[in-house]
């Protein structure tokens, strides 16, 4: 039970936030994100397939909006501020999900403190992270859309310094 709210917690807030990724810098980090996720859960990092990863904030959005999508090509991105992104879209662009990841020794970790999620449009309306658990949504590039951010935040003690 503890496990599926973080991951709602996680979807939620890349719902909530979001900002054109065209105006980040991303990170070739291709290679160690090929397989694996280490998410922090009961205490420690655990592994899990990117696939597997994407299969459960797809979950978290079904669960919390009644989408279902599939999402697809997800990347590491250096925000501004120096902080990575993980980054996912859906196949239509429309719904875009982050999370705060660190690289340590080649492998991407979440400590799956916050998750922003943001759905409107397939132009803008990208995640970006701001602090803590604050994430925003950049507009979408036509105003006649608008970009709806839901942030899921866990209450799960993280790791020291994450």
């Amino acid at each position: 039970m503890k496990t599926l709210i973080s991951y709602f917690l996680l979807i939620s807030l890349l719902v909530s936030a979001c900002e054109k990724l065209e105006d980040q810098t991303s990170v070739n980090y291709d290679q160690p994100f090929s397989t694996k996720v280490f998410i922090y859960d009961k205490g420690k990092f655990n592994a899990i397939s990117k696939k597997d990863f994407l299969k459960k904030w797809e979950q978290q959005v079904y669960e919390m909006k009644g989408i279902n999508l599939t999402l697809e090509n997800p990347k590491i991105v250096k925000q501004e501020n120096g902080t990575l992104i993980l980054v996912a879209k859906s196949t239509d662009g429309a719904t875009k999900m982050a999370t705060v990841v660190t690289l340590e020794n080649g492998q991407i970790k979440s400590n799956n403190s916050s998750t922003c999620t943001c759905t409107g449009c397939a132009e803008g309306c990208n995640p970006e992270y701001i602090s803590g658990n604050k994430w925003r949504c950049t507009p979408c590039s036509d105003i006649t859309e608008d970009c709806e951010k839901s942030v899921t935040a866990t209450t799960e003690p993280t790791p020291e310094g994450e």
